[in-house]
């Protein structure tokens, strides 16, 4: 049983009473000096510059965000007042030339409703930003400010937004209520408000907070519009970390290298990893990775972890075993080792002994050598016998092992030739075993060297030799008369298919008919035509498509009434 050992150094731990009390690690409070139209695009505090960004559309001359007195930070509790010395964040009305109040703009969190007059349009969709926030080591963040807000329902609305990625994309994080309507004169009353940030605010770099105000310009509203002060952020006092790590395996050979993850909890910042025998022995990083033993024996795993509360040590004895590496010992197998030829087979690595790398030799083969552990798709196209070698690596030895006329390619048969004698006996040249096909359909049962054929069409026969190795015959066109088959006595016979420079036609028929032959691409235009008086018998033509471009076609036989349409490729 390995056995841990751990300790703590405590820096800065503040309690009071029996628990942590939270702590303020970001504020603003807008104290610029300035009196009256200095808009937030232009203000920069303590923490750096605020932002602001259209949501949506806006009209000519949309309400805009301040940063002065003209809305004053008053105790919460109170009621809105003129400058008094504290700047507040507030949405207020800017210079307006048809404007009967606050012509000049900004007169506190006081914003111009509409409605659109002599080409003056309010509408307003804008959002304040903060500078980055960093909450690196912060968890459980609170987020407190004073506000008031009144508006319209949601159509004149104030609403709070946050960003985790520096402001590419924004998420809501709440719409505050709207503030009491005690305070007299349109004014508003100073409310405090708290709300917990959501998870994907913690330990990050790239915190955004938003204040968005839409309106619109229907002439509806009641001010105050919106006005905020006194933001903070705070979050419990931080715990120092509790080390912890692992490893996907404690036991290997030597010359290995392996990662090791961290597991530490309450949010460490630092971690240095104590590693002897290992290379590097030293890592100060979170997660090491490419941690190499290559020295047999057992080994302790140290891990310091700390944040800004402390830091904490887990010693871990004899955490890491590593054994000696014996060289390894080739060995292999094949899915197959007797095939006809231009056929391939797949290779199997059996050696033992953990091997690093793999150099295998197919003589005759394509490809002839692979460096893959088990290769696939070794293909011989030869007749033969053929030897295969594998020779296998580690940082201990190297081991070969070589099979000669380990694989047997035996030779494909010569193609078999299909005869016909009198009008449906047809006939193979010798083989171990027959198949005959139909128009390319295979006949059941017909597997003798003679077939008898039943209808008209186009026969050949597949012959399979003693060593399982298979040939096809040349077609042979067996033709009946007197079918009843309308003008033809059999079905037309279109070949080739795929053609090239001509494509023809065979057709047997009892009595004369007129047949019209189009060839159709594939929007329907024919591309070729031609037509011709057939005669009792067996009647042949041609069409030259040499001149077509490649792709797909149709042809389309028009005889006596009747039709038949078959697809073409050419070539």
């Amino acid at each position: 049983m390995i056995k841990s050992l751990r300790s703590t150094l405590i820096l800065t731990l503040l309690f009071t009473g029996p628990g942590a009390f939270s702590q303020v690690f970001w504020s603003e409070n807008f104290n610029n000096g300035c009196t009256t139209n200095c808009n937030v695009s232009g203000y920069s505090g303590a923490n750096g510059a605020w932002s602001v960004s259209n949501t949506g559309p806006n009209g000519n001359i949309p309400n805009a965000f301040f940063v002065s007195c003209a809305e004053n930070g008053e105790p919460v509790g109170s009621c809105g007042a003129g400058c008094g010395n504290d700047a507040t964040l507030h949405v207020g009305s800017v210079p307006c030339g048809l404007c009967l109040f606050c012509p000049n703009g900004d007169c506190g969190a006081s914003y111009n409703a509409g409605p659109t007059f002599g080409g003056e349009d309010p509408q307003t969709n804008i959002r304040a930003e903060t500078p980055s926030i960093s909450t690196l080591g912060k968890s459980s963040i609170d987020l407190t400010f004073k506000y008031m807000e009144r508006g319209q329902g949601i159509s004149d609305d104030a609403t709070v937004e946050y960003s985790i990625n520096n402001g590419s994309s924004w998420l809501l994080l709440t719409n505050p209520s709207k503030t009491a309507t005690t305070c007299g004169g349109s004014q508003g009353l100073w409310t405090s408000f708290t709300y917990t940030l959501p998870p994907d605010c913690d330990n990050i770099s790239s915190l955004k907070l938003g204040f968005r105000w839409v309106n619109n310009s229907d002439g509806v509203g009641s001010d105050p519009s919106f006005a905020v002060d006194e933001i903070e952020l705070s979050s419990a006092a931080a715990a120092p970390p509790v080390a912890g790590f692992g490893t996907a395996v404690t036991a290997f050979c030597d010359s290995t290298c392996i990662s090791f993850t961290d597991s530490s909890a309450n949010a460490p910042t630092s971690w240095t990893w104590i590693l002897p025998g290992a290379t590097p022995p030293v890592f100060t990083g979170q997660n090491p990775s490419s941690i190499c033993y290559n020295v047999p024996g057992i080994y302790d795993v140290t891990l310091i972890a700390g944040n800004a509360a402390g830091t904490d040590t887990l010693v871990m004895p004899g955490y890491i075993t590593v054994n000696p590496c014996f060289i390894p010992q080739a060995a292999f197998s094949s899915s197959d080792t007797t095939f006809c030829e231009k056929n391939c087979v797949d290779f199997t690595d059996l050696s033992t002994n953990n091997p690093a790398t793999w150099q295998w030799y197919f003589p005759g083969a394509s490809p002839e050598t692979s460096t893959n552990q088990n290769p696939q798709g070794i293909c011989y196209n030869t007749y033969g016998s053929y030897t295969v070698k594998l020779v296998v690596t580690n940082a201990t030895g190297t081991d070969s092992v070589e099979f000669t006329g380990f694989i047997t390619v035996n030779q494909l048969p010569a193609s078999p030739v299909a005869s016909l004698s009198g009008t449906d006996v047809l006939t193979s040249t010798p083989s171990a075993s027959y198949q005959w096909y139909y128009n390319s359909a295979l006949i059941p049962g017909a597997v003798n060297q003679v077939h008898i054929a039943q209808a008209t069409g186009s026969y050949y026969v597949s012959i399979t030799d003693s060593n399982g190795c298979q040939a096809v015959s040349n077609n042979v066109y067996v033709g009946f008369t007197g079918t009843g088959m309308g003008p033809f006595d059999s079905t037309p016979l279109i070949y080739p298919n795929p053609a090239r420079d001509a494509v023809h036609f065979e057709m047997l028929t009892s009595r004369g008919c007129q047949v019209v032959v189009d060839i159709y691409d594939v929007s329907g235009r024919i591309v070729i035509s031609g037509d011709l008086i057939m005669v009792p018998g067996k009647v042949q033509y041609s069409l030259n498509i040499s001149k077509l471009d490649r792709g797909t076609y149709f042809i389309k036989l028009n005889y006596c009434g009747s039709q038949l349409i078959k697809k073409l490729l050419k070539e």
